[in-house]
């Protein structure tokens, strides 16, 4: 069985149980996944020979009944799920990314229920882009989802404009940020209301170590590192 064979059927079975409350005309997984698939495939850019970029983030447009059925489940729960997919796809084609992947969901009103849209903005000016790989040595567990640090600096937040979101009401808007150094990954407070704790120890700033575990609020970062 191929990659993609393994990336289609995981993929079906991990979004089954949330398109089953869709109605008589329901979104498919596999045709939602694969739509996803053609928009990176569609916009990647060739930088070199070695190195392909694709745009990091995805627009799925939904027709309003749809988009209240995502909304109500927990749609920042699924983006996550989704942008997980992407990432994983674009390993698995050699491509690369210049920011962590964010996947939005929108409403259009002219929509059928079951059909939808998948967009995403145009891969520009290439020669300024700074690149970055998502096989990064550097990752970290945000509440059991992992997450490659393909950046320079990650934010982590409640806020959509959080490069990494948390559902969780107990974290800040913007709460912390994951910035990679010559020295290593320094994870530092960006003033939180309930502040960092790294191993339990409340800190606003620390150079981490493989295995360290963050606590923001009612939530657990652990940080890995291959070096």
């Amino acid at each position: 069985m191929g990659v993609l064979d393994k990336f289609e059927q995981s993929s079906e079975k991990l979004f089954n149980k949330v398109f089953s409350h869709f109605g008589s005309k329901e979104l498919k997984p596999v045709e939602l996944v694969t739509a996803l698939k053609k928009e990176v495939d569609s916009k990647m850019v060739s930088i070199s020979i070695e190195k392909k970029l694709v745009p990091n983030q995805y627009h799925i447009i939904l027709s309003t009944a749809d988009f209240d059925t995502v909304e109500s489940w927990g749609s920042v729960n699924f983006a996550d799920d989704l942008a997980m997919e992407i990432t994983d796809y674009a390993q698995s084609q050699g491509y690369s990314f210049s920011a962590a992947v964010k996947v939005i969901f929108e409403e259009n009103v002219e929509l059928e229920k079951g059909d939808f849209k998948i967009s995403s903005p145009k891969v520009e000016n290439k020669e300024e882009v700074v690149m970055t790989s998502p096989k990064t040595e550097y990752m970290i567990d945000v509440n059991d989802r992992r997450y490659p640090l393909t950046k320079t600096i990650t934010t982590v937040g409640r806020s959509s404009e959080a490069d990494i979101v948390v559902d969780d009401t107990s974290v800040s808007r913007k709460h912390i940020q994951f910035e990679i150094t010559s020295n290593g990954v320094i994870a530092k407070d960006l003033g939180s209301t309930n502040g960092m704790r790294v191993e339990d120890h409340l800190t606003a700033d620390a150079l981490l170590l493989n295995g360290n575990t963050i606590t923001i609020g009612r939530s657990k970062i652990i940080f890995h590192s291959k070096n």
